[in-house]
C-alpha cells in the first residue's frame, strides 16, 4: 500500500480478497499490505483460496496478527491442505470474534503434527460465532463440489473455540446424529443455535436405545441449557429427531423460531409443546410458521394445526404464529384456532402478537354462522387480566388469499375473490374482536390489504 492511500486504509472497515486459480496473490496479503494501516477494518473476507496448490507465505500468519482489529473472518470457497490450516489464521487474529466457512474443502484428514499443540491458551479466546454453510448449484473456478458432508477433520479443528457461543449451520450435512450430536457438545460455552436446512440424511431416526444415548451424551456440553434455537426451512421430521437429539439443551428456552417445510405432524406438535411447558417463564419469544408457498402442493386431507398452549410462558413477550388451510378456509376453524390460542396464553407481558391465516382456495363463506354463546366465550378470552396491559396496536390479525397462475384467474376473478373474501372475514371477525378493537390494541389485516383498527370502516 502506497504512502497516497493512507488515508484511506484509516476508512476501510470491510475488505473482500477474491484470489485467482491461474494467478495466485492471497498467499502474500498480510505480507504486502501492512495491517498497521488498515487499523479501522473489522471484516476480513477471503474467497478462492488453493492452499492445495499455492501455499501460504512464510511470513503470512506472522504478518496477519498485525490485523489486530479484526473482528470477523470469511473463508469462502476454499481449498485447504489441512483443516488445522483454519486454526492458525483464526490463532493470528489477536480480536476475531466471528469465524464465517462456507464452502470448505480439505484435502487431507491429517493435521499437522508439527504445529504448537492446540490448548485453551493456544487458540483464539475470543471468538463467539461460527457460521457453516455451504452453497448448491453455483460455479466455482476451483473446481469444488457443493453438498458434501463436512470434512471430519474440520469437525475435530473447530471444536478447540471453548469461548464460542453461537453456532449457524446452513446447508451442512452431516453423516450421522452421533457425528452431528458429539459436533455440537464439544462448545461448552455454546447458547445459541440458528439451523437452516436438514443437515441429516431423510432416513435418518433419532437413537431410542439406552445405549445410544448415554454414548452420545458424553460431551462436556451435554448439560447445558442453551437460550435460542431457531429452526428454518427444515422438514418436521428433521426438527422432531432436532429436538430428540438436543432435550436437555432445550429445556429453558429464552427464544424458540422454527419455520417448517409443511405442517408438523401430531408427534411434532406434541414435541413443541413439551418444549414450551419446560421452558416455562425462560421462553420470551416464540415463532411459529411455514412457508405459505408449500400449502399450495400439499394435500387437502392434511390435517389442521392447533396452536400449542402457552399457559406456562409467563414472560412471553414476541408471539408468531401462522395457520395454513389446504382447502377453502373456514371461519368456524379460525374461531376455534384464535379461541384455543388466546385462552391459553398464560403472559401479562405482550409486547407483539402477529398470527396469519393463509389459504390458497378462498374463504369458504358457508360456514359463517356463529352463535351468541360462542362470541361471549371469545370476548371472555379477550377480557383476561393477562391482556390488560396490550399497548396500542400491540396484536395483528392477518388473513392473506394466495391465487396462483395455475388457476387460471382473470385480473377481475382475483379481485372478485379478494373482496369477497375480505367482506366474509370482516363480517365474521369484526364482532369477535370488538373489545381489543375498541381499545386500539390491535389491527385487522384484509386479503385485499385493507385494514381494520377500530369497528368503522377498513383502510388503506
Amino acid at each position: 500500500m502506497s504512502k497516497h492511500n493512507k488515508c484511506y486504509g484509516c476508512a476501510l472497515d470491510s475488505l473482500r480478497i477474491e484470489d485467482h486459480p491461474d494467478k495466485p496473490f492471497a498467499h502474500t496479503f498480510p505480507v504486502r499490505v501492512p495491517g498497521r494501516l488498515l487499523s479501522q477494518l473489522e471484516s476480513l473476507k477471503f474467497s478462492q483460496l488453493d492452499w492445495t496448490s499455492t501455499r501460504p507465505h512464510l511470513s503470512f500468519f506472522t504478518h496477519l496478527s498485525y490485523f489486530s482489529s479484526v473482528t470477523c473472518l470469511s473463508l469462502r470457497r476454499c481449498r485447504l491442505r489441512r483443516a488445522d490450516e483454519i486454526w492458525m489464521i483464526t490463532r493470528a487474529l489477536p480480536g476475531l470474534e466471528v469465524l464465517r466457512l462456507r464452502s470448505i474443502a480439505v484435502e487431507s484428514a491429517a493435521l499437522d503434527s508439527t504445529s504448537p499443540p492446540r490448548s485453551p491458551i493456544a487458540v483464539n479466546q475470543k471468538l463467539r460465532e461460527i457460521q457453516l454453510r455451504d452453497y448448491a448449484g453455483c460455479e466455482c473456478p476451483l473446481g469444488m463440489c457443493d453438498g458434501q458432508h463436512l470434512s471430519p477433520s474440520l469437525l475435530d479443528v473447530l471444536p478447540f473455540y471453548s469461548t464460542v457461543d453461537t453456532i449457524s449451520l446452513r446447508c451442512t450435512g452431516f453423516l450421522s446424529a452421533s457425528d452431528f450430536q458429539s459436533f455440537v457438545y464439544a462448545f461448552p460455552a455454546l447458547r445459541n443455535m440458528h439451523i437452516d436446512g436438514d443437515l441429516l440424511p431423510e432416513d435418518l431416526e433419532p437413537p431410542t436405545t439406552p445405549a445410544d444415548t448415554v454414548a452420545l451424551a458424553t460431551g462436556v456440553n451435554a448439560g447445558n441449557s442453551w437460550a435460542f434455537v431457531r429452526l428454518s426451512q427444515v422438514s418436521s421430521a428433521f426438527a422432531f429427531v432436532f429436538f430428540e437429539l438436543f432435550a436437555q439443551q432445550c429445556c429453558k428456552l429464552e427464544e424458540l423460531r422454527i419455520d417448517l417445510l409443511e405442517p408438523p405432524s401430531s408427534t411434532m406438535s406434541q414435541t413443541i409443546s413439551q418444549i414450551l411447558r419446560v421452558s416455562g417463564p425462560a421462553l420470551g419469544q416464540f415463532e411459529w410458521n411455514h412457508p405459505g408457498w408449500i400449502g399450495a402442493f400439499l394435500p387437502h386431507h392434511v390435517p389442521h394445526r392447533l396452536p400449542p398452549s402457552l399457559t406456562d410462558n409467563t414472560s412471553l413477550g414476541v408471539l408468531t404464529m401462522d395457520f395454513i388451510s389446504t382447502s377453502a378456509l373456514n371461519m368456524i376453524w379460525a374461531y376455534g384456532s384464535l379461541l384455543s390460542l388466546f385462552a391459553q396464553i398464560g403472559s401479562t407481558h405482550l409486547q407483539s402478537v402477529h398470527v396469519y391465516f393463509l389459504t390458497f382456495h378462498g374463504i369458504d363463506d358457508s360456514a359463517c354462522a356463529i352463535t351468541v354463546e360462542a362470541i361471549a366465550a371469545f370476548h371472555a378470552a379477550l377480557s383476561r387480566n393477562v391482556f390488560a396491559r396490550l399497548s396500542y396496536a400491540a396484536v395483528t390479525i392477518s388473513f392473506r388469499v394466495s391465487i396462483g397462475s395455475n388457476q387460471e384467474h382473470a385480473s377481475n376473478s382475483v379481485a372478485e375473490t379478494l373482496h369477497t373474501s375480505s367482506a366474509t372475514v370482516k363480517s365474521f371477525l369484526i364482532h369477535l374482536f370488538s373489545p381489543w378493537l375498541a381499545r386500539g390494541v390491535m389491527t385487522l389485516e384484509l386479503p385485499d390489504g385493507s385494514r381494520i383498527q377500530d369497528p368503522g370502516e377498513p383502510t388503506e
